[in-house]
């Protein structure tokens, strides 16, 4: 179980990293050792990493049993589902910046996103379905 330290820590980590990366990244290009296209590359691929971190951690976050008032082994599956979505989500961003060019990774951004949380919603409606159960 995750506490809301570790959680404001993480974030806080991947917010300056994000930061330091694309401010490297950007130093760099103006220097010519990156092409410009580098500190949006970066950036975009330290966000993927962000998702695939939040996305292993999902599942390990555990409510504590007096706290459910439904079937704590569907929250389990779920969770383990919505952290699938978000690490394959993830991973499908930081290669899809590294790899592909800036227009096709902004247009798989577009569909990754909107997907990603569609998917998610569905999740927690399956779960208000089966507490309604």
């Amino acid at each position: 179980m995750t506490s809301v330290s570790t959680d404001i820590r993480r974030g806080l980590i991947y917010a300056g990293l994000i930061i330091a990366v694309a401010g490297g990244a950007k130093i760099a290009a103006a220097h010519g050792v990156l092409g410009s296209d580098w500190p949006a590359r970066a950036m975009m691929a330290v966000i993927g990493a962000f998702l695939m971190t939040t996305g292993n951690a999902i599942p390990k976050t555990l409510a504590p049993l007096s706290a459910c008032s439904y079937d704590p082994a569907t929250l389990q599956r779920l969770q383990r589902q919505a952290g699938w979505t978000f690490t394959l989500a993830g991973a499908g961003l930081a290669i899809g910046w590294l790899a592909l060019p800036v227009p096709l990774a902004n247009r798989l951004t577009l569909l990754l996103a909107p997907v990603t949380a569609l998917f998610v919603v569905q999740l927690l409606r399956l779960r208000r379905a089966s507490r309604a159960v």
